[in-house]
């Protein structure tokens, strides 16, 4: 790929190509998730909301205190934080009503669990985990972005 600008620039042609390929990627995932999980845009937001906050910062603190390794790693290690209503409503910007109402709808077919102080987003396995199909894709979305970055990067950038 010929030189596009320095990526630390926003003005760049490389930060504009980037921004639009990371949005094709959410817009594909967005499709993705709709038309094979049968969940919406708003329905995906909520849920993005409480795996991130449940899931991944539990993961990180597994990380960072040695209790997580890929070494070691299992799923039931992850100690998942309960994420409340309020929380989500706030970081979406969506109305307290709304998002009461997903949730209710979420949780019956078990996306997520109600627990004491919220929500989580629990470990799921076997045919019941539809999580996988969702981390099947953000890796292929993932490993898609790493081949633009190290065409655009710099070597050693």
């Amino acid at each position: 790929m010929a030189n596009m600008g320095n990526l630390a620039d926003p003005d760049s042609l490389a930060a504009r190509y980037l921004s639009t390929f990371f949005l094709g990627e959410f817009i594909g995932l967005t499709a993705f998730c709709t038309d094979k999980l049968k969940i919406d845009g708003a329905d995906l937001q909520i849920l993005a909301c409480i795996a991130h906050f449940s899931s991944w910062q539990a993961i990180n603190e597994g990380i960072d205190n040695g209790t997580i390794s890929t070494e070691n790693f299992n799923p039931d290690q992850i100690v998942h934080k309960p994420v409340n209503a309020k929380s989500i409503y706030l970081t979406l910007g969506m109305s307290r009503e709304t998002v009461r109402r997903r949730l209710i709808y979420l949780e019956s077919p078990g996306v997520f669990q109600k627990v004491e102080g919220g929500y989580i987003f629990p470990v799921q396995r076997g045919d019941a985990d539809f999580s996988r199909d969702i981390r099947v894709y953000m890796l292929g979305m993932a490993k898609r972005m790493q081949q633009r970055l190290n065409q655009m990067l710099p070597d050693g950038a």
